[in-house]
């Protein structure tokens, strides 16, 4: 859910707050599900026909979504939305943008997502000052965050990779061999004589027919482009592009920990 905090923050405050803008922040701000997680009979009949089907379609859209305080999510977490709704116009809301709409709303069925996912997309559209954007299909799906161990690697296995984190950066990718040639680049970057060495003594992490990286490219199918004219070896398995990616990260001599977010509902271990 980062991503959907960062956006939500800037759809509250804007793309570039000005110098004398009351920047809108709290202590420990959290992503709330207007519609809860947990569906429960009022939602039910809100939803009307085919409750569940749009519980799951709409849950994690951004029509659904908005910014509270640790303590205000964990008082309405599922309540229904009169309840929601009392609460926040009793107790009030930093977060004018995101929740001053709901206000206005009898109860938060398929129709009104939309016109509040409709409505933030406008915001977007201004903020970032594009023609249009369609944002109909953005999905801020649950993620879980795994330090790679190259010693106890088997939930990757089946697992989709939504970005991994290394030297403080966050990038979104959709592959691990995406995660692999990332990381590489990076390091390539940082330490080139590491990868002159490497490729003078033919790298391989282990027993390969092929050196991971090469300079020596003769229109093999097998190996990709990295940078000048380093190329790396792209037809490895999920176990074998994250260990290369981590071997690479220490024969640098980087002690950084490389962090793979995945989506939570693809992991199978």
């Amino acid at each position: 859910m980062k991503f959907a905090t960062y956006l939500l923050f800037k759809i509250e405050n804007g793309r570039f707050p000005k110098e004398n803008t009351e920047f809108v922040s709290t202590e420990q701000p959290t992503v709330e599900h207007i519609k809860p997680q947990n569906l429960s009979n009022p939602w039910i009949v809100d939803l009307g026909d085919n409750a569940e089907e749009k519980h799951d379609k709409y849950l994690n859209t951004l029509g659904n979504l908005s910014l509270v305080s640790r303590s205000k999510n964990s008082a309405i977490s599922d309540e229904s939305f009169i309840s929601k709704k009392k609460f926040l116009k009793d107790e009030g809301s930093k977060f004018k943008t995101l929740n001053s709409f709901l206000l206005t709303l009898d109860k938060f069925d398929e129709k009104a997502i939309n016109e509040r996912e409709i409505a933030l997309e406008k915001i977007v559209v201004k903020l970032y000052d594009i023609p249009s954007v369609d944002i109909s299909n953005i999905r801020f799906d649950d993620s879980v965050e795994v330090v790679y161990n190259p010693e106890d690697c088997s939930i990757f296995t089946g697992s989709v990779p939504i970005s991994f984190q290394l030297f403080g950066q966050e990038k979104t990718v959709q592959s691990y061999n995406e995660i692999l040639f990332s990381v590489a680049n990076w390091l390539l970057d940082k330490k080139p004589v590491v990868f002159d060495s490497l490729i003078k003594n033919k790298y391989r992490a282990w027993e390969s027919r092929y050196p991971f990286i090469t300079n020596n490219f003769k229109e093999d199918y097998q190996y990709s482009l990295l940078q000048g004219n380093v190329y790396l070896y792209k037809n490895s398995s999920v176990t074998s592009a994250l260990f290369f990616a981590y071997d690479l990260i220490k024969k640098c001599g980087f002690d950084e920990e490389l962090i793979i977010v995945l989506k939570k509902d693809t992991i199978k271990n």
